[in-house]
């Protein structure tokens, strides 16, 4: 087994070759289907789609989006926390309060990981 300093696996008790989350997490739906010993899981973050002719994306069918992502087996949606609109930085993310939106997609889906990608805690 390739070395691991991350300290999140720990070897099995029978020293298998296998290595295994802390019984926490292990348990955490969320945290076991985003992070998996020797796999790559696969997130989407908001507003999951382009926009590249306007700095505001269109968040009509972010819902919609969300329920698609999770049927298509994907581990993760992230919402990222811009409040406001700077020009040299090219987008405002999805415009919308981070902690409702998180809500709302937990409203619309059932097994995806919902998570911030970035949080301006200040200002929540």
């Amino acid at each position: 087994m390739e070395a691991n300093n991350s300290g999140l696996f720990h070897p099995t008790e029978d020293g298998a070759n296998e290595a295994t989350l802390p019984a926490d997490l292990a348990s955490h739906s969320g945290f076991s289907r985003v992070f998996k010993r020797g796999k790559l899981t696969f997130g989407l973050i908001a507003p999951f789609k382009g926009y590249p002719d306007t700095p505001i994306p269109d968040v009509g069918d972010l819902g919609k989006t969300a329920q698609l992502a999770e049927k298509a087996g994907f581990a993760a949606l992230w919402i990222r926390d811009v409040p406001f609109y700077d020009p040299h930085f090219g987008d405002v993310g999805q415009g919308l309060d981070p902690m409702v939106t998180m809500g709302y997609l937990a409203a619309k889906t059932s097994k995806i990981a919902i998570g911030t990608a970035g949080m301006i805690a200040p200002l929540r």
